[in-house]
């Protein structure tokens, strides 16, 4: 996927357990993720699972709404 913002992200017509990987060509500090989940309330996401390189791993439930 090429960062766009006239594009969306999202996996191939998967559903529970869908992933995403982004890989960065250098080292990073992220200090937030700015998340917006779909329109259509039968394909939002309910749980966001965000794992670091480092081992970390930030689980966060998600509103049923399609505000940032």
């Amino acid at each position: 996927m090429i960062d766009n913002p006239f594009k969306i992200w999202s996996s191939d017509g998967e559903s529970v357990g869908a992933w995403i990987e982004i890989t960065f060509k250098e080292e990073y500090q992220v200090n937030y993720i700015v998340y917006k989940n779909r329109d259509n309330m039968g394909e939002r996401n309910r749980k966001l699972e965000i794992q670091f390189s480092n081992g970390l791993i930030l689980v966060h439930e998600l509103k049923n709404t399609d505000s940032v």
